[in-house]
């Protein structure tokens, strides 16, 4: 284990290189927050700010008759009645929703799995560097800035609150009845 961290590490860098970027947390794609469980059965209304440009018909790719529907949204990540979307064969809302979370949930483990190693290695550079640059007279000491403390993301998944969710919803429902 300790053999590949030295490898992350210093791999295509060393010491001299003192220009060392801290990680960005990707931003999340719809295709990693959803699945594309169903398709439009016909091109979707023009969007409002289109109209106002005199357009009246759909020139969009992503909101024409059977480009891919996530859920309720286009490609483009823009919402879309229910009205338009077909599901695929063998989906069904609950299908696609479960879909949504197994996708989600294994994408969002992995955003921030390499979110975290990032920034651990970054902090390893950075306090290599400061090493090297300090020398051997004094033990090596590594300064609050450059220490991991609380800074890496705790990986919040879907499934670890769905009882959660599944409790508020039926709360919901309850009080809809009622």
């Amino acid at each position: 284990m300790r053999d590949l961290f030295f490898e992350k590490v210093f791999f295509a860098w060393n010491s001299d290189d003192n220009m060392i970027a801290m990680p960005v947390l990707n931003v999340k794609k719809l295709k990693e927050t959803s699945v594309a469980a169903g398709y439009f059965i016909k091109n979707l209304p023009v969007t409002p700010s289109k109209q106002k440009q005199g357009q009246d018909f759909q020139t969009n790719p992503h909101r024409m008759a059977n480009a891919s529907a996530y859920l309720n949204k286009d490609e483009s990540g823009l919402t879309v009645s229910a009205e338009f979307v077909r599901f695929k064969d063998g989906y069904t809302m609950a299908k696609a929703i479960d879909a949504a979370i197994v996708n989600w949930d294994m994408r969002e483990r992995t955003r921030v799995d390499e979110y975290n190693s990032e920034l651990i290695i970054s902090l390893a550079r950075m306090h290599t560097v400061r090493f090297a640059k300090d020398g051997t007279d004094h033990p090596p000491h590594i300064p609050h800035e450059l220490q991991v403390n609380n800074r890496t993301l705790k990986c919040q998944l879907i499934s670890d609150d769905f009882e959660e969710h599944y409790n508020m919803v039926k709360a919901v429902e309850n009080g809809l009845s009622s």
